[in-house]
């Protein structure tokens, strides 16, 4: 069987090979693992640009480097002088080479692409070149493996867009890195060694980008391709909102409010404010500061317990956009926190697709409800939002995998009637809202500062990327919040010499 590893790549299935001797123009490939890039050029299939991942090596790094091509001549950058990044993009990887044993070679980029589990701990990886010269494969392939007791990461290339041809592992291969950390050039400020604050209990764990340790939070922003750490240093348990000190994994830092919202027993969401600063101001979670949210949806990985779904029963009705298509909605008495979709065509009945879905949780917002869920068959969330009449009539509308909020399931939406109870042997009860717990504080006024102090950044909208339908109105990504204050930071140091 073929094994989908990510949204671009197959691997581990010799029946791909034609596949990937088109790809890359070979007429043999003599190995067991192959990476197969599910495109075409740099379209995907189905005409969609081929979307980056989140490169699974972050942060600055110095690095060795050597290539094993046969030649006599060493060939080798041997000490940890060159740059090895994912910065500013985190989805894109580049190599800047110095004071090499040979005539200076061009700085690499590579758009990752994907990566999973190989042998004893390792990892693969998948890339792009972009600006590679004829001869050279485009895709290439490799296997990293971090040794935790000396901070080194350990890489090794293959030779071609294969997995195994001239690659034995992680310090074995056509090339090899080893990676050092580069030393943190900025220090925690005094500020927030002196101010420790904590996020709520209920908040802390493991989610699925995050992980909230006390006053610790880091994330992982796999659509806006950054990872951030935040440091709280002043909290309102009462508000939601918490004063924070952020820094990304290329070292940009500020001070921003940071907002939490408990939406049910597993699901957390968090925004941040508008207006970041270089030192702690006191205003940052003032109102006007928090104006049109962009929320980020979590959910809790180890549950205590299962979210039924908000519907129970059969609905059916025809979907809007796709002439002559019918969908169905269902549920199962016995498990209610499984959720079924299946698009039909409305005469035929012939079966086009068919999902099921696990729900995580949901809430009441503004006479709407919020359904987050993770699709099974791709492991991917998806949020919906819905509107229920009554037993008999639901609306229902996609809301992107962050629960994107000014959607009216009503007119945007599909509108669902009741055809049957639920599957399994019990019952159907009616459809009926499911309140949040009540620990969902209401976002209190507070007086608002005259004005801004010098040095401060403001951008229009919410700084968190939420999907790709998010990023592509008007919200301004999380990233460019601080690409933004990295700049007026330059400035300042400028003006300062």
């Amino acid at each position: 069987m073929a094994d989908l590893s990510s949204a671009n790549v197959l691997k581990n299935q010799r029946l791909m090979l034609s596949l990937f001797e088109i790809t890359e123009g070979l007429n043999h490939v003599g190995s067991d693992i192959v990476v197969v890039l599910l495109s075409t050029g740099t379209k995907e299939i189905g005409g969609q640009e081929i979307r980056n991942e989140y490169c699974p090596i972050v942060g600055l790094y110095h690095f060795k480097y050597s290539i094993n091509n046969g030649s006599a001549t060493s060939l080798e950058c041997n000490s940890f002088l060159s740059d090895f990044s994912n910065c500013p993009d985190g989805s894109v990887l580049r190599l800047n080479f110095k004071r090499c044993s040979y005539e200076q070679r061009a700085d690499l980029t590579f758009n990752c692409l994907g990566n999973w589990p190989g042998p004893g701990g390792s990892n693969y990886f998948a890339l792009w070149d972009n600006d590679t010269i004829e001869g050279q494969p485009r895709y290439r392939c490799g296997i990293y493996d971090v040794d935790n007791k000396t901070g080194k990461t350990y890489m090794a290339f293959s030779s071609d867009s294969s997995c195994t041809r001239n690659l034995q592992n992680s310090t074995s291969g056509h090339e090899t890195l080893i990676l050092s950390k580069t030393p943190n050039q900025k220090k925690v400020p005094n500020y927030v060694k002196t101010h420790v604050a904590t996020f709520p209990k209920w908040a802390q764990g493991v989610w699925e980008q995050a992980l909230i340790v006390n006053g610790t939070m880091t994330f992982t922003d796999l659509n806006g391709y950054n990872s951030y750490t935040f440091i709280t240093v002043e909290a309102n348990e009462d508000t939601g909102r918490y004063t924070v000190y952020s820094k990304d994994q290329c070292e940009q830092d500020a001070y921003v409010c940071l907002v939490m919202r408990q939406r049910s027993e597993n699901i957390l969401e968090f925004t941040i404010g508008m207006v970041l600063s270089p030192v702690y101001q006191d205003y940052l979670c003032d109102d006007p500061n928090l104006d049109k949210p962009v929320w980020m949806t979590q959910a809790r990985i180890e549950r205590a317990v299962e979210s039924p779904c908000p519907i129970t029963g059969e609905y059916t009705g025809r979907i809007t956009d796709l002439m002559g298509m019918c969908a169905e909605l269902s549920s199962n008495c016995n498990t209610r926190e499984i959720m079924y979709f299946r698009v039909s065509d409305c005469d035929s009945g012939e079966l086009y697709e068919q999902r099921t879905y696990l729900c995580l949780g949901q809430w009441e917002e503004k006479g709407v409800m919020y359904t987050y869920t993770m699709r099974n068959d791709t492991q991917t969330n998806e949020c919906f939002v819905g509107l229920i009449v009554n037993d008999e009539e639901i609306y229902i509308k996609e809301a992107g995998d962050h629960c994107m909020r000014n959607i009216d399931p009503k007119t945007q939406g599909m509108r669902l009637y009741k055809k049957g109870q639920c599957y399994g042997n019990s019952p159907s009860p009616a459809p009926t809202p499911m309140r949040p717990i009540p620990h969902n504080p209401v976002m209190r006024i507070t007086t608002t500062k005259p004005s801004r102090a010098p040095g401060n950044t403001k951008v229009p909208g919410n700084a968190v990327s939420s999907s790709s339908a998010c990023r592509s109105n008007a919200y301004t990504s999380f990233a460019l919040l601080f690409a933004v204050l990295a700049a007026r930071l330059k400035v300042a140091s400028y003006a300062s010499e």
